[in-house]
Parts: structure tokens; C-alpha cells; sequence
């Protein structure tokens, strides 16, 4: 469900942006105070995620030192600006706002975000937990621009637009598992930037040991000799993997058609990695399956419709592969999160 919030004068806009986000403080530009201001927030909040897109005048906000003790902390932002242009500060660092620009502030730390000129923007505003990282290292990514030097930030950036359009019209089960999706992708995003040279180091950085498949959680993309074409395709399958998990028919054969390239090609595209494609949906999809086994809102959802909706049709090869992966069979998962 989608809600709006139109401001026709700056003061409304400042009690707008504070209760849609956290606590901030706001400033105008000059020759935007007053009546001559112009906001408009829409905002979409499902499982614990907001997605929202801006249209405003010029003007700056900031989260003080002060603010960030008075409530709304634990959390990361993700902007991608549509137009206009801005600068967001924090942690020492400054990034230019261009339009197509990715970026990621936390409300746990000061910032401050000034824009020079009519803009709009959609922002994702998700908790510290639901990257599954170590915040400190996801940090070392804030005012930074995330699609600068990696190619699927660009498909995350795609993604969000994407998301952001049709979340409103979804009802809440599915809207919630496409904003999951996206997080899930900014998770890999940040993953491939900071770079996880081992497969041990990726599995310190999301808190997930390294499985007998070898497909870590999170660090898919590892053992990297430089960024090209070859990088850029792989980013695309990882992100095309996610958003269709839920897919049965999902497989080496019907990626690579997706793609246009062969099976052969495709699993070339993994070689110089820890994992496989086939390990790859394997392993998602599980934790996919633990997470709704975990989740109140799916407390007397049967597992084995649990299993066939992330793509284990047969119930007892679902109960199997998650005992092989957790150590535990889907009940106990569901009992012990209980």
C-alpha cells in the first residue's frame, strides 16, 4: 500500500521528512523558504522495509549527533537519484548525487544531504540485520558511490526503479519478497566492493560459516582477477538467480537461455569463484526456506508448501538439502526460531 505526503510550504516538509524517515533537521535553500517550497513523499512499506520516492525543491537535511540518540538508528538507507543532483556526507567521505547515482548512508551516524536544485530520488530504508553483514564493514561503503566501479550496481540501481514502481500494487506477502530481493542484492553489491578474497574471510564478513557446497551466503564473487565483460555477465546472472529463486524451472539450461549464452558459457562465467550455479540456487533458495520458516507471518504455512513455493517440488529432497545445509530438518528450523 502506498501512502503520499504533499507539502506546499517548507515547514510541512520538515515534519514530512522526519516522520517518514527518522528524526533529521532541515534547512532551505534560498529562495525556496516558505510558500515557495514544494515536497512530495510516496511512500511503500512492507516486512520491515520502506521504499520511497522524493520530489522536492533544493534544500539540506541533517541527522545530528544529537538525532542519532533520539530514535531511528539501526538502519541503512539506500538512495538512487532520479534527477537533480545532491551530496550526501557522512563518515568523513562526500559523494555527488547524480542522476543513476547508488548510495548508502546509515541513521546510526551523523549525515548530511544537500540538494542545489529540483530533484527526485527513490530511497530503500531497510535494518542493519537485513543485509545479514557486519555493519562496521558495510560501513566503510557509506557516501561512496556503489555503482561506480561495479557492474551490478547498475542492476541493482535497475532493480530498485523497478521495485519502487510496482511494490504499491503487490500485496504485502509478495511486495515484501521483492523488497527482500533487493536488499538481498545490495547484500551481494557490497560484498563484490569490499572484495572477499577467501572463502573463509567472506563467511567472517556475513556471519555465515562456508557450506560443503561451497556457496557462501553472501561472497559469490570471489577470488576476482580484474572487472570486465566477463564479471559484468556473471553480476547479471547472480541478480537474474535472485529474482527468480521462487522459479522451479530455474537451472543451468533456462539461465543460460535467459541470457543468450550457452550452459557451457554459463558455467565458465563461475569458474574462478567458490561456488557453482546449481550450488548457487541451492543455497539461496534454503535460506530463503529458513527465513519463512523463521518468520511469524508464515507460522501455519505447512514446511513442505514452504519448500515448493522456493522451488524443492519434492518434499522429502526439501527435507534432505536442508538438513545436509542447517544440521537441523525444517521443523526443528521452525521450532528453534519459535
Amino acid at each position: 500500500m502506498r501512502t503520499c505526503a504533499t507539502a506546499m510550504d517548507y515547514e510541512t516538509w520538515r515534519g514530512i521528512i522526519s516522520d517518514s524517515f527518522v528524526p533529521l533537521e532541515a534547512e532551505s535553500s534560498p529562495g525556496h523558504a516558505g510558500d515557495a517550497f514544494r515536497g512530495r513523499i510516496e511512500l511503500s512499506s512492507v516486512g520491515g522495509i520502506g521504499l520511497s520516492t522524493l520530489y522536492a525543491s533544493p534544500h539540506t537535511v541533517r541527522r545530528t549527533e544529537r538525532l542519532t540518540g533520539a530514535g531511528g538508528g539501526g538502519l541503512f538507507k539506500l538512495s538512487l537519484q532520479l534527477s537533480g543532483r545532491g551530496l550526501l556526507v557522512q563518515d568523513g567521505r562526500e559523494v555527488v548525487l547524480e542522476p543513476g547515482r547508488l548510495a548508502l548512508y546509515d541513521t546510526s551516524q551523523p549525515y548530511e544531504l544537500t540538494f542545489d536544485r529540483d530533484f527526485s530520488s527513490h530511497v530503500m530504508m531497510f535494518p542493519h540485520a537485513a543485509l545479514r553483514m557486519d555493519p562496521a564493514q558495510t560501513g566503510q561503503l557509506t557516501a561512496t558511490a556503489l555503482d561506480a566501479d561495479h557492474h551490478l550496481g547498475d542492476a541493482v540501481g535497475d532493480f530498485l526503479r523497478q521495485a519502487a514502481g510496482v511494490v504499491p500494487e503487490l500485496g504485502p506477502t509478495v511486495g515484501a519478497r521483492l523488497a527482500r530481493n533487493v536488499v538481498d542484492l545490495v547484500g551481494t553489491l557490497v560484498t563484490g566492493i569490499l572484495g572477499c578474497n577467501t572463502a573463509e574471510g567472506a563467511a567472517a564478513a556475513v556471519g555465515n560459516r562456508i557450506h560443503d557446497d561451497g556457496a557462501s551466503s553472501a561472497c559469490l564473487l570471489t577470488r576476482r582477477d580484474g572487472r570486465g565483460e566477463r564479471d559484468r555477465q556473471r553480476d547479471q546472472v547472480v541478480a537474474y538467480i535472485e529474482a527468480h529463486l521462487a522459479d522451479p524451472d530455474l537451472a543451468p539450461a533456462t539461465i543460460a537461455a535467459a541470457h543468450f549464452i550457452s550452459v557451457r558459457s554459463l558455467h565458465l562465467l563461475f569458474e574462478d569463484t567458490d561456488t557453482t550455479v546449481a550450488a548457487l540456487i541451492r543455497s539461496r533458495r534454503l535460506e530463503r526456506c529458513r527465513e519463512e520458516l523463521a518468520d511469524p507471518a508464515c507460522a501455519t504455512r505447512p514446511v513442505a508448501v514452504v519448500g515448493a513455493r522456493w522451488g524443492f517440488t519434492d518434499p522429502a529432497h526439501f527435507s534432505r538439502a536442508f538438513r545436509a545445509r542447517f544440521g537441523m530438518t525444517p521443523g526443528q528450523s521452525r521450532r528453534a526460531a519459535a
